[in-house]
């Protein structure tokens, strides 16, 4: 079977074109994404600078913790608790701003020594899922590289779809984890009522594509990175902020590509941790 990379991410007027009903399929929120789309724009216009890039990302995270927690007041409350870790185990599509800034503070905050052990294992875990797909990532138990003993050990960093993940209840996640098949199918025909959140997942995922969008704009690489295949490429080389704002194919072995299949479109990575 012919695997495709996927679509490049749609820019803003792409977007803000969709008719209602599709934007709202999506889970895309039109005002989040002009507002990220135009901070991105104004900050990347201003320099290209490796901390013109974890500004913008620290822009979209700050501006979405606020917009989110002014309206998790008047939402059923979130059932994530540390030490609960059953949605880390699947695939995260993040940007190129998203990666370089996790790679930043850890390597501000990290020895050398500590750094090359996590490339290490961060390396052996891409070359593990590549070429899975999230549902058979989950399936496998096949968790995040950054998960430490049930705890994200890069909370801080996490991307943006991580911010924008949670759950209204427990035993729904956990149902998912233990028996995917059925419960999406329960989901579907609609005996199962899914728990997920979807306000912060809409807000969080139209501050990415806005990102992406303005990114493509302005020249840049916008396309959809597999977090942990990203990950080993910046961990093995300290100079992957410049490459990448000089226009070097950095992440291509880590982009997610798009399968065809009977159940619809599944998306796989082709992570190459080798640089």
């Amino acid at each position: 079977m012919q695997v495709q990379a996927i679509d490049q991410e749609p820019t803003l007027n792409d977007i803000l074109a969709i008719d209602s009903e599709e934007l709202a399929e999506r889970m895309l929120e039109p005002a989040t994404m002009r507002a990220i789309y135009e901070d991105t724009e104004e900050i990347i216009g201003r320099s290209r600078t490796p901390d013109s890039l974890y500004s913008l990302v620290h822009n979209a995270i700050k501006t979405m913790g606020e917009v989110w927690g002014n309206l998790a007041e008047d939402s059923e409350p979130s059932a994530c608790r540390k030490g609960c870790s059953m949605c880390c185990h699947q695939s995260v599509m993040v940007t190129a701003p998203e990666v370089l800034l996790t790679v930043k503070l850890l390597r501000d905050n990290l020895a050398d020594a500590e750094i090359d052990q996590l490339q290490a294992r961060v390396a052996d875990r891409a070359k593990e899922i590549e070429g899975r797909t999230t549902n058979q990532r989950m399936d496998s138990r096949i968790a995040c590289a950054f998960l430490v003993d049930d705890i994200c050990s890069i909370y801080p960093a996490r991307p943006l779809q991580c911010r924008g993940g949670y759950s209204e209840d427990v035993e729904y996640c956990r149902s998912l984890f233990d028996d995917r098949e059925t419960t999406q199918q329960g989901v579907a025909d609609g005996s199962v009522d899914g728990r997920y959140m979807l306000i912060p997942k809409m807000l969080y995922d139209s501050a990415q594509v806005g990102m992406a969008g303005a990114l493509k704009a302005e020249g840049l690489s916008a396309d959809p990175l597999e977090f942990t295949a990203a990950m080993a490429v910046a961990l093995a080389d300290p100079n992957i902020t410049e490459k990448w704002l000089q226009g070097w194919p950095v992440f291509d072995g880590a982009r997610l590509v798009r399968q065809a299949s009977a159940n619809g479109d599944q998306y796989i990575t082709e992570a190459d941790a080798a640089v």
